[in-house]
């Protein structure tokens, strides 16, 4: 009797060490499987920032080629392209429309002595007190005297859009006009009868 009960004590003994085991080579896939996901991970991670700096690589070689053919095909240095670059800002080019859209503020009449406009708006009203203005300080002025009355326009991270009339082959007069404005095309059939839609409310 006491061999037979020494015999299930040891089988006992053997399937409690054998369920063990078991357990703990479970235990140790979980931690394997566990530690070879965030491997996986960080190298995914690792692959993935590789990727993104060879791409900006990649954006900065293509930049610079596209420089490099455009000083060769342009004649001019670089200095004189970034010049020309804050030209074209200065002129309004690349900015958006102050008003969300592109629309005049006003029409002018520009002729060999002067820069007029042809009448007060309520977009050019909003300016003018921006500026601390008024219509009558403005009405008509040489190009000198407008550059000074509007130049600062030219600092906003946006654009006002002026219909110019011309009526002269100077370019100074457009200069002056690009000085805190984008010109838009005159309609002159409104101008020669002396209104303006610029006159139009917001």
């Amino acid at each position: 009797m006491s061999i037979m009960q020494d015999k299930d004590k040891e089988a006992v003994f053997y399937f409690t060490l054998i369920d063990l085991l078991v357990q703990v080579i479970f235990l140790g896939m979980f931690v394997f499987a566990y530690v070879n996901n965030k491997s996986i991970k960080n190298t995914e991670k690792k692959n993935q920032e590789l990727a993104d700096n060879r791409r900006k690589l990649g954006d900065f070689h293509e930049l610079n080629d596209k420089t490099t053919r455009l000083l060769a095909t342009s004649g001019k240095s670089l200095n004189e392209l970034i010049d020309h670059h804050k030209t074209l800002r200065q002129k309004g080019i690349g900015k958006i429309p102050c008003l969300g859209r592109k629309v005049k503020v006003a029409t002018v009449r520009v002729t060999d002595q002067a820069i007029e406009f042809v009448e007060n708006t309520a977009h050019l009203d909003l300016i003018l007190k921006e500026l601390k203005l008024d219509f009558k300080q403005i009405k008509k002025l040489s190009k000198d005297d407008f550059k000074k009355k509007f130049q600062r326009l030219s600092r906003k991270s946006c654009v006002y859009f002026l219909e110019t009339c011309e009526q002269t082959f100077d370019s100074r007069m457009r200069d002056a006009v690009e000085s805190g404005f984008q010109r838009m095309l005159c309609n002159k059939t409104k101008i020669k009868t002396g209104r303006s839609s610029a006159s139009e409310s917001p």
